[in-house]
C-alpha cells in the first residue's frame, strides 16, 4: 500500500494544476485589456489638475451617500417592510417580496447608481474613462471575479508545501505562476498593482489622478455591499424576534 503522504501530494498537484489552469483562463482574458489600457495611459497626456479631481471624488461620495439605504435602526427597516407591503408588485412577486432577495437585488441597483453618479461628477475631467477601465480589471481581481486574492496566496502556498514536504521539482509550476502574476500585474497577496501598471505606463507620477477615481469607485462599492449586509442583519434579527 502506498503511503499517506504519497496520496496527499498526488492530491495537492492535482489541486495546484486546476487552480494554475483556471488562472491562466483569466490571464487570457485580462491579459489584452492590461496591453490595452497601458498603452492608452501611455499616450494619455490631457491629466487634470488634482484638485479637481479631489473635489469630484468629493460630490460623488455625496451624491451616492444621500442616495445610500440607511439600515441601522428599526425605523429606517420597517419603512423597507412597508414599502414591500405597500406595494402589490413587490407583495406579489415570488422574488421581491423576500426582503432577503429584494435586498441582494437592491445592491445591484446600488451598484448601478454608483456608476452613474461617478461618471456624472467626473464629467469634466478627462481621465475618468481610464479610471473606470482600470476599475473593470481591479473588480475582475475580486470575489466577483477571478478572485485572485484567494486562489493566488492560495497556489503559493501549495507549491511550498509541494517542495518541502513531498520534495517535488516545483521550478517549472513556479515558473508558470510567476509569469503570469508578472504579465498580470498581481501583487503577493492577490490584489491588483496598479502602481506597476502606471509606471510600465510611464505616467508614476500622475498616478493619484487615476487612484483618486479606482479608490472613489471602490469606497462606493463597499459602502454598497456594507449597507445591505446591515439590511440583512436587520431582517435576521427581526426574523430572531430581537426587536
Amino acid at each position: 500500500m502506498g503511503l499517506p503522504t504519497d496520496a496527499i501530494c498526488q492530491q495537492m498537484l492535482a489541486q495546484f494544476d486546476k487552480g494554475l489552469a483556471l488562472a491562466n483562463m483569466a490571464k487570457r482574458s485580462l491579459e489584452g485589456q492590461l496591453s490595452t489600457i497601458t498603452n492608452q495611459l501611455n499616450s494619455f497626456t490631457n491629466f487634470s489638475a488634482l484638485q479637481d479631481i479631489e473635489d469630484a471624488a468629493h460630490n460623488a461620495l455625496d451624491m451616492f451617500g444621500s442616495n445610500l439605504p440607511d439600515f441601522s435602526n428599526v425605523g429606517s427597516y420597517n419603512e423597507f417592510l412597508d414599502v414591500i407591503n405597500s406595494c402589490n408588485f413587490l407583495k406579489n412577486d415570488k422574488k421581491l417580496s423576500d426582503p432577503l432577495k429584494l435586498l441582494n437585488s437592491l445592491q445591484s441597483s446600488l451598484l448601478s447608481g454608483a456608476s452613474s453618479i461617478l461618471d456624472d461628477a467626473f464629467d469634466l475631467i478627462p481621465e475618468i474613462q481610464l479610471g473606470n477601465a482600470l476599475n473593470g480589471i481591479i473588480d475582475k481581481f475580486g470575489t466577483k471575479g477571478f478572485n485572485f486574492s484567494e486562489s493566488i496566496p492560495g497556489l503559493d502556498g501549495v507549491l511550498t508545501c509541494l517542495s518541502a514536504i513531498c520534495g517535488e521539482d516545483i521550478s517549472s509550476r513556479l515558473n508558470e505562476l510567476q509569469d503570469l502574476t508578472d504579465t498580470l500585474k498581481i501583487k503577493d497577496d492577490g490584489s491588483f498593482n496598479m502602481d506597476q501598471v502606471m509606471d510600465d505606463a510611464g505616467i508614476g507620477s500622475q498616478r493619484e489622478n487615476f487612484s483618486k477615481i479606482t479608490d472613489t469607485a471602490q469606497g462606493m462599492a463597499t459602502s454598497s455591499t456594507d449597507a445591505v449586509s446591515q439590511g440583512k442583519a436587520m431582517f435576521k434579527n427581526f426574523k430572531k424576534g430581537i426587536f
